[in-house]
């Protein structure tokens, strides 16, 4: 018996590039493959659909390449893929009928079906007769020309020319055959109108419970009937096998393939078994006779892999995180934390995963983990994650069964009502429902009790415990976010439920409660010369931010809320500010900023400049005081895959804002970081900047808000403007818009006093 080897392959095909610095403007995507179930034999690759997304396999190299939006894809959420060898193209359906053509690298759309306005649109399977797909659909067959890149016919073969959904269709000689619940049609490839409904006919099905499997082999048709292959020959429906279970069947080439959940068949062109063997958890397989690739998943770990003589040797999969649901995204000097399991999955008691991205390599940590090394809580309803600010290889998660500590990757720790402070919930033991985490300035780890008497606890930076009672929040219905700012002020937002903001001041005696001031807010007081005092009622509050000015924005159902003296908080004339956007169509008149959209996330990155998640307009990155919109990202127009922006984290030092969504793990590389203490560490790239580059040239290590000029060995200024925190973008032109000539170029920077000054070079090649 042959050694099982595994392998999870990152490596990129030959035409796929990397660089040290991920260029700024560009996107990367962190998408999910861990449950493969369905593959597609290519010319020169295994395809394979994976949690909906797409990979590819070299067939002589074994090496992997990722396709998304970012590669050229038009949508997102596959169902089905199917390779035309003859015309050398992947055909790619997406859950919402679009439909992608991958050949040589390039796609093309065919955005038809998906613009059809028509009930139950779903694409069931795909079969190619020439340059023809024919897709068997919810409500009929569409025919696809595949060369022209547009549907060529659709057929409405129902009785009576009504929708009826058509599960596959199979060709056989002159015929075309067209798999339906009530039965199999079939129709002469040689009628002149095939979309008229008089022109198909019932044949005869076989008794027993049918599949949605129809397909020709050797000019005979075949189906699945009990879970046994059935061919039909001379008007006569027989089992080819009596033994085994089994849900697919397909041809390729020579080789006929059954499989199921227990194992496999294959059956040559005489048709005769080849080979049959029994082996666990075969969600698709590819066969010539010889060499074997199957859609194969064992204990939940779903991959691609090639078998050699009834053996797994091999196992093929990108390495990515365990799901695409993402309920947070924390980010730390290029550590990546998120969590799947929380509240987006909008139910309790759901198993949480926690997924690490470091060094270009995902850890994944399941509750079975967790469980190896603490037995007792388990890791379900993940919320929260926060980096201890004293040691980065340590890290907390907030989940509804208490919190977890983790060092070096590993769970440490977990903490609940046996061992500290926090107070269950309801009868059973288990839940105990941390929320928010934040440390303050002297690395104590605050932590938001939902449901509890005591809203606040606190694990000290001496590992010790305290828990505190403010009247003002207790009974309320929910706490998710809990912050921290510049000032000391603790806030605590209440999304929904019980709605409202709670805040409170330590007077810097952290662990001393008597002197302590609070404030609860159902509903803020706002101040304009024009209107007076408003009252400003909202029904939701998702996150909150501080900016480099010390202001606070709070996250609404009304867009942001902004407070720009949050020393006053606890005085009576204590007001709140909305952003004001003059309209473009009559400056007489503004509207709010963002006034109908629910925030879901802010973050600040290092110029100040606030990003903005929503719930159903995708991401907006503002300028600093938000009267002007830099980018607006949607999944129209960018990679993104849905409009619901989850959370935004900044790598304040890389400039990268992690982004996740409804249904994805993303990253922008923005044109701004954090500003250094110094001129000590300042760098361009690329350098040299060669003759077929066309990006932007980007220098960082900049103080924040410097003046930048950039001149020739001349001196003369060919641009200049202001560094975005630590990072300035120039795109190798002059001022007057033409590309500069090959040279050497000096970077001057300084600050607006003078205080400090660095200057730098740029080789420039045209």
């Amino acid at each position: 018996m042959k050694r099982r080897i595994y392998i999870l392959l990152v490596a990129a095909l030959s035409y796929c590039t990397s660089a040290l610095s991920q260029a700024v403007g560009t996107w990367q995507t962190y998408f999910s493959y861990s449950q493969v179930n369905k593959i597609a034999e290519g010319n020169e690759c295994i395809y394979a659909l994976s949690s909906g997304n797409l990979f590819a396999l070299d067939k002589e190299y074994e090496s992997l390449r990722t396709f998304s939006k970012v590669q050229g894809m038009s949508d997102n959420d596959i169902t089905d893929i199917r390779f035309n060898k003859s015309l050398n193209t992947l055909m790619i359906v997406y859950a919402n009928c679009n439909i992608d053509l991958l050949k040589d690298g390039s796609f093309q759309n065919i955005p038809d079906l998906k613009r059809k306005s028509i009930n139950n649109k779903r694409v069931n399977s795909v079969t190619f007769r020439d340059q023809i797909a024919y897709l068997s659909c919810g409500f009929g067959i569409v025919a696809v020309n595949m060369g022209k890149q547009e549907i060529a016919d659709t057929y409405i073969i129902g009785p009576n020319g009504t929708y009826t959904n058509i599960y596959a269709t199979a060709f056989l000689k002159d015929s075309i055959y067209a798999l339906a619940k009530e039965g199999i049609y079939v129709a002469s490839l040689n009628s002149t109108n095939l979309a008229d409904y008089a022109n198909w006919k019932m044949m005869q099905a076989p008794d027993g419970v049918i599949s949605d499997q129809l397909v020709n082999f050797n000019e005979d048709l075949l189906i699945l009937r009990d879970g046994k292959p059935c061919r039909y020959n001379n008007g006569n429906w027989t089992n080819l096998i009596e033994t085994g279970e089994y849900t697919k069947i397909n041809a390729s080439g020579k080789t006929l393939n059954c499989t199921g959940v227990e194992g496999f068949a294959t059956f040559g062109s005489d048709w005769m078994v080849i080979e049959q063997r029994a082996l666990l958890g075969i969600n698709d397989m590819i066969s010539n006779g010889q060499k074997h690739w199957i859609a194969y998943c064992e204990e939940g770990d779903c991959t691609l892999a090639k078998l050699e003589d009834g053996e797994v040797v091999n196992r093929f999969r990108p390495d990515g995180p365990y799901s695409s649901s993402v309920a947070f995204a924390k980010v730390r000097d290029g550590k990546i934390i998120t969590g799947s399991g929380g509240p987006f999955d909008r139910a309790m008691n759901t198993p949480g995963v926690v997924q690490i991205y470091e060094k270009g390599k995902w850890t994944i940590i399941q509750n079975q983990d967790v469980q190896e090394v603490l037995p007792g809580p388990e890791l379900y309803d993940v919320l929260d994650a926060e980096f201890d600010p004293a040691d980065p290889r340590r890290f907390y998660v907030a989940t509804w069964r208490g919190l977890f500590e983790f060092y070096d990757n590993k769970v440490v720790a977990s903490y609940n009502a046996q061992n500290s402070p926090l107070e269950k919930f309801g009868d059973g033991d288990q839940l105990v429902l941390v929320d928010g985490l934040c440390f303050d300035q002297k690395n104590n780890l605050w932590v938001t009790n939902m449901r509890a008497k005591d809203i606040l606890k606190v694990k000290k930076a001496d590992g010790t415990w305290d828990s505190f009672y403010y009247p003002e929040a207790t009974d309320k219905g929910t706490t998710k976010e809990l912050f921290i700012d510049s000032h000391g002020l603790k806030w605590v937002l209440s999304p929904r439920s019980g709605a409202g903001v709670f805040v409170s001041y330590d007077n810097k005696t952290p662990f001393n409660a008597q002197d302590d001031q609070a404030r609860w807010f159902d509903q803020f007081n706002e101040y304009s010369q024009s209107e007076g005092v408003t009252a400003i009622s909202t029904a939701i509050y998702r996150c909150i931010a501080e900016d480099k000015n010390g202001a606070i924005w709070i996250g609404t159902e009304k867009g942001p809320l902004i407070i720009n003296n949050p020393e006053k908080v606890f005085s009576e004339n204590f007001y709140v500010e909305r952003i004001k956007i003059t309209r473009e169509d009559n400056p007489l008149f503004a509207d709010y900023l963002l006034a109908n959209e629910q925030v879901e996330s802010i973050c600040v990155d290092g110029a100040n400049r606030k990003w903005i998640g929503t719930t159903t307009s995708g991401l907006f990155l503002l300028s600093e005081d938000g009267q002007e919109t830099i980018h607006h990202f949607t999944k129209d127009n960018s990679p993104l895959t849905s409009n619901y922006i989850i959370d935004i984290s900044i790598n304040e030092k890389t400039g990268e804002v992690l982004i996740a969504t409804a249904n994805g793990l993303f990253s922008y590389m923005s044109d701004a970081i954090e500003g250094s203490d110094s001129y000590s560490d300042v760098y361009a790239y690329p350098n040299p900047v060669k003759e077929n580059y066309d990006g932007l040239i980007i220098i960082k290590g900049l103080m924040e808000n410097s003046i930048v000029k950039i001149a020739d060995i001349e001196g003369n200024v060919v641009h200049q403007g202001l560094s975005n925190g630590g990072i300035f973008s120039w795109d190798g032109k002059r001022l007057n818009g033409k590309r500069v000539k090959s040279g050497i170029y000096l970077v001057f920077m300084a600050l607006s006093d003078g205080s400090e000054k660095a200057v730098t070079k740029i080789a420039v090649i045209n």
